[in-house]
């Protein structure tokens, strides 16, 4: 069951994947990180069916997603077999496997907890960067992307209070192309 999501909504999250995955990109094999609940399988969702999954339960297994097209306003898109993994780092073993072969890689955080020091969040996040720091420096070809998307924006108690400041900068974003 996913939520049907107003015009303006649509077209926000498809100018978001636009900004992402731009339009140089035909064939797009994407490796999602991150903790649990960080929102890795509701973009995998989103990409995939243009909707937002309504429930909220977090990927107990790895579980692999066939290939597909996606128009995303006028540019088709090829993605490949993509992986949709747990964030436990238990599956740290699928994580590897994942990375190893995608041609991008997205890392998803709670930036709401990051903003804050959260202790917990920060050093599970430094340790997911140094894990895939280490598969990334063995692979012979490296990925043409790597993202690092802060979400739950909107779960941080000055978020409503600071909509004028940009996360990105409190985040120190930074576009290396």
């Amino acid at each position: 069951m996913t939520d049907d999501l107003s015009a303006l909504e649509k077209l926000a999250w498809n100018f978001s994947l636009i900004q992402i995955f731009g339009y140089k990109f035909d064939h797009i094999k994407l490796c999602v990180l991150g903790e649990r609940g960080t929102g890795k399988t509701t973009l995998l969702h989103f990409i995939q069916s243009n909707s937002v999954p309504t429930n909220n339960s977090q990927t107990a297994l790895t579980e692999k997603q066939k290939s597909f097209p996606r128009k995303i306003q006028d540019k088709l898109y090829d993605f490949k077999e993509s992986v949709d993994v747990p964030g436990d780092k238990a599956f740290y073993n699928d994580w590897k496997e994942s990375c190893e072969t995608a041609n991008w890689i997205v890392y998803l955080f709670r930036a709401d907890e990051i903003m804050h020091n959260d202790e917990r969040a920060c050093n599970r996040m430094e340790s997911d960067m140094s894990f895939i720091s280490d598969i990334l420096d063995r692979r012979k070809k490296k990925p043409e992307k790597i993202l690092l998307i802060g979400t739950h924006c909107d779960c941080d108690s000055e978020y409503d209070l600071h909509k004028k400041i940009s996360y990105q900068d409190q985040l120190g974003f930074v576009d290396k192309g």
